[in-house]
């Protein structure tokens, strides 16, 4: 059955059931009680509606780079490429400048409000945000240089942070920025944390550097880091502080590359190695904080066209942690598979799946208390690269890319619902 990309409802594609106990630091804890029943959770998984994303009677686009969420359901999409398209009518899509759009918030009413960028530029990278109190959202961006999309060793002319809470921008300020930010399509999640926020960027000097951007009592920092990074996430250890995930060389070793090493503050020394990247190089890595866990996913090669993904969850400077492989067959492109938490299911992996056939399927995933990762459902993919995926009230909606008759491109948001019910099992 395709699946439709018209506004509206869509039909059931796919269900499967299974039973299965969700991933959470309690329920491990349960768990480990031998004494106490397991509660377990039979869940299914279908697509309850689909929309494609307007602003008024024009098609909009907006890259799937970043999706967040608030409690009353609004939904904030931000990404470097965006593509407006108006329909006259000779029913000919018209192209509409989008020069100082970030992005676009999608209300309950399913209306959309642009965002657009406080300050101007030739063209934003680098954004990201992070859901804060109050129906605001704390984003963070880079002003670059040069126009286009492509433009070899582009780098920023200035990092900006603001909050904006769906209708207007406040407490906009520069960041402090000791080097020349290159790549910024490399930068990393923005973490919030009860002691301020962290942010991380490469940065060009003689030596290879990162710099530390971390915002405490209302004020920002900059410090660099001397060290080779692919990639870099902030994560937090249980006592709140933050460490650094990062994606390089284990230079205590003769040849190394792409390995996953922990580093800590002040100094940022190595803490351990979650993951030797000699056999298994670390790509695309990806980092959430989910029921009292921090969980990092990457993506390994296995050929050009098909990755494995894993995730490691658990893991504290004091704690090792595990690695579990959730895929072998994942389609990644520049897009990092990153988990949601949904309802009754916990940690969920929406990811793009390269069946035996050849076709694509989103394939949602998670791990039980055993630790082993169960497929919860699949359904059809009709995106021309990976969505992202953003939990909304208990459903998982995710956005991506179509081409209606190849005529324009624009985002069709899918809503799916993973419903769970508990079933009672003797414990082993």
């Amino acid at each position: 059955m395709r699946l439709s990309v018209v506004v509206g409802v869509v039909p059931l594609t796919l269900v499967v059931l299974l039973n299965f106990s969700p991933l959470t630091a309690q329920a491990i804890s349960v768990a480990h009680e031998r004494s106490i029943p397991v509660m377990e959770e039979r869940c299914a998984v279908h697509v309850t509606g689909a929309d494609t994303l307007k602003f008024g009677n024009d098609h909009l686009y907006v890259e799937p780079l970043v999706a967040e969420s608030d409690s009353g359901g609004r939904i904030l999409l931000l990404g470097r490429v965006i593509h407006r398209f108006a329909v006259g009518r000779e029913r000919v899509p018209n192209p509409v400048s989008t020069r100082s759009v970030l992005g676009a918030v999608v209300l309950p009413t399913r209306r959309t409000a642009l965002v657009n960028a406080p300050v101007a530029g030739p063209r934003f990278d680098g954004i990201r945000a992070v859901a804060l109190r109050g129906g605001r959202w704390g984003i963070v961006f880079a002003q670059m240089r040069r126009t286009a999309q492509d433009a070899p060793f582009d780098t920023a002319a200035a990092l900006w942070y603001g909050e904006y809470d769906g209708h207007r921008w406040s407490g906009v300020e520069r960041l402090p920025m000791p080097d020349p930010v290159i790549s910024p399509d490399m930068a990393h999640n923005l973490v919030a944390s009860e002691g301020g926020m962290t942010w991380v960027v490469k940065t060009s000097t003689k030596r290879p550097s990162m710099a530390v951007l971390r915002r405490t009592d209302g004020r920002w920092t900059s410090e660099a880091v001397i060290t080779p990074a692919a990639y870099v996430q902030p994560t937090l250890s249980r006592d709140g502080s933050v460490h650094l995930a990062v994606v390089q060389g284990d230079t205590t070793l003769p040849t190394d590359g792409n390995s996953l090493i922990l580093r800590a503050a002040p100094s940022w020394s190595v803490v351990r190695v979650l993951q030797a990247g000699a056999r298994e190089p670390v790509y695309s890595l990806d980092r959430q904080r989910m029921e009292g866990m921090e969980i990092l996913s990457w993506a390994t090669p296995r050929s050009r066209r098909e990755w494995t993904v894993r995730a490691r969850i658990g893991f504290a400077d004091d704690i090792h942690g595990t690695t579990l492989s959730l895929d072998t067959s994942a389609i990644i492109q520049s897009n990092r598979p990153a988990p949601i938490l949904v309802d009754g299911a916990g940690p969920v992996w929406v990811l793009p799946h390269r069946t035996a056939s050849g076709s694509s399927e989103l394939r949602f995933t998670s791990v039980d208390l055993a630790l082993t990762p169960r497929t919860l459902g699949t359904i059809e993919n009709p995106f021309l690269m990976p969505p992202i995926a953003v939990p909304v009230h208990g459903a998982a909606i995710l956005s991506g890319p179509i081409s209606p008759g190849g005529r324009y491109v624009t985002s069709l948001l899918i809503r799916v619902a993973v419903q769970c019910e508990k079933a009672r099992t003797p414990a082993p």
